[in-house]
């Protein structure tokens, strides 16, 4: 039986929490069988006769909005689909080393003047392959703010919700050991990091342009959604 893999977009975000073992009973309502999930990432495993990926999507993502009461977005690829998504190689292996990659995944294969379109929006930073159903992203900005595709897609999209403001990623200690030594020297590395050629280096890897000392009001956000989670187990 046909093995596939369900990419779902945005299911736990947005003031949205599905438990992944409640998740997998909505995927064996529709039939599919060896359901699995992948921690909470939305991804899910699954078993089906059908041959039908778009068959399936549509399958899922009524079946998701019936039962759930809002959109997800579905997209189902089988697995060798999948591995000749990890295959593709569009760009050269020194630019893999030093850039980084991302894959879109879309619902149909773009028309042409549609694919042009995508690829006019091609520059030294950003370089755009499409192949199938996948578009592929190679960035070379050291920060995605310096990337003129990530701000083109931004600046036509329409807002429909704002998420609250939260801090992320936080570096945190233990409470207990707030204000000792170790902890301040720690944060004093990273506070100063952008202020030498080895520590802008680091944060270039990394993809940020420095740290912060944290307002733990900044975080509330995350905590309260941690709370939520926990009221739920």
């Amino acid at each position: 039986m046909p093995k596939y893999v369900a990419l779902l977009r945005a299911i736990n975000v947005g003031g949205h929490t599905v438990k992944m073992d409640y998740l997998r009973t909505l995927f064996q309502a529709v039939g599919l069988s060896n359901v699995e999930t992948f921690i909470a990432s939305g991804n899910v495993i699954f078993d089906s006769k059908s041959k039908d990926t778009q068959a399936l999507e549509r399958k899922i993502e009524k079946h998701l909005q019936q039962s759930l009461g809002y959109e997800v977005k579905t997209f189902v690829r089988s697995i060798s689909e999948l591995a000749a998504v990890a295959n593709c190689k569009p760009f050269s292996a020194s630019e893999l080393n030093q850039h980084a990659l991302y894959v879109g995944f879309l619902a149909n294969s773009p028309v042409d003047h549609a694919i042009k379109k995508l690829l006019s929006l091609r520059s030294e930073i950003d370089e755009l392959h499409v192949h199938g159903r996948e578009v592929y992203w190679l960035c070379r900005a050291k920060l995605m703010t310096d990337s003129k595709f990530s701000a083109a897609l931004t600046e036509k999209t329409r807002v429909v919700r704002k998420s609250e403001l939260m801090g992320f990623p936080p570096v945190a200690c233990n409470v207990r050991l707030n204000g000792t030594d170790t902890v301040i020297a720690i944060r004093d590395a990273l506070v100063t990091m952008d202020t030498t050629a080895e520590g802008r280096e680091l944060l270039a890897t990394l993809r940020l342009d420095g740290f912060t000392p944290g307002d733990m009001s900044l975080f509330e956000g995350i905590a309260e959604k941690y709370r939520e989670v926990l009221a739920q187990v």
